[in-house]
């Protein structure tokens, strides 16, 4: 892709701020809902509903809930997905996992637990990068094989590609 086709994707004007405003306010908007529901599942005491509060529905009503729900989806077709590399995963092949190691080894004191849950988690996702991509080989093939080389797994500077 050339420089001049590359410029010419970018929204210019008022097109490219109204594209970055609703880019931040839907990061906002994710964030809030995120701290949110963090502090749904905590039982934070300032927010007006937690998940422990609220009236009990019957399992009856709650499964034909469900099954209305799932109801659905009958009948709709699913694209199969394609192959895109946008944002940070043209530097990285796994930023999401990046961010949980960064979050697992970052800690202002650490300690024995907390030595033994980052390697524990940096192990878990480890094994599961080798298992998403083998996947993502299969399903891509050739594709995805090309992205490796050009693309590292976990760093985004130096080191082996692949």
């Amino acid at each position: 892709m050339s420089l001049a086709h590359e410029h010419a994707e970018r929204p210019a004007g008022f097109a490219g701020i109204a594209a970055f405003a609703y880019a931040g306010l839907t990061y906002v908007f994710f964030f809030g809902t995120f701290v949110y529901a963090i502090g749904f599942i905590a039982g934070v005491p300032l927010l007006p509903k937690t998940i422990d509060t609220g009236p009990q529905t019957p399992v009856v009503m709650a499964v034909l809930i469900n099954v209305l729900l799932l109801g659905l989806l009958v009948g709709r077709t699913f694209e199969p997905p394609s192959f895109k590399t946008p944002g940070l995963y043209k530097h990285v092949r796994h930023p999401i996992y990046l961010g949980f190691v960064i979050a697992f080894w970052s800690a202002p004191h650490m300690t024995l637990g907390h030595l033994l849950f980052a390697i524990g988690g940096t192990g878990y996702i480890l094994v599961g990068i080798f298992l998403e991509e083998r996947d993502l080989v299969a399903h891509f093939g050739q594709k995805y094989r090309e992205y490796q080389m050009r693309v590292p797994m976990l760093l985004p500077f130096g080191g082996k590609r692949g």
